[in-house]
């Protein structure tokens, strides 16, 4: 029986948005792309609710520009004012 509902992320600020969640176009990988809302620079973390082997922060064409630490499924971005981030994660079981 699968769940009424599942939320593969959270954010723990209310003004960034995950938009985009969806397989990568190149490999195995699971694309997210958040947003933030408000015009404010924020620091906020992600909570991803499956297991991670590593992650990217990425262009908007899925290219990994630098690595991103992820500790326990949580990874911290800093957004400025309307920008849009791009990740790139590779779950464990992939």
């Amino acid at each position: 029986t699968l769940p009424g509902s599942y939320t593969p992320v959270t954010i723990d600020r209310s003004n960034i948005l995950c938009e985009v969640f969806k397989e990568a176009e190149e490999s195995d990988c699971l694309i997210l792309r958040l947003y933030e809302v408000s015009n404010t620079r924020t620091d906020a973390v992600l909570q991803l609710h499956f297991d991670v082997q590593d992650a990217w922060l990425c262009d908007m064409n899925e290219n990994p520009i630098e690595a991103c630490a992820v500790e326990n499924g949580r990874i911290r971005c800093s957004f400025r004012g309307f920008e849009i981030l791009t990740l790139k994660v590779k779950p464990s079981d992939r």
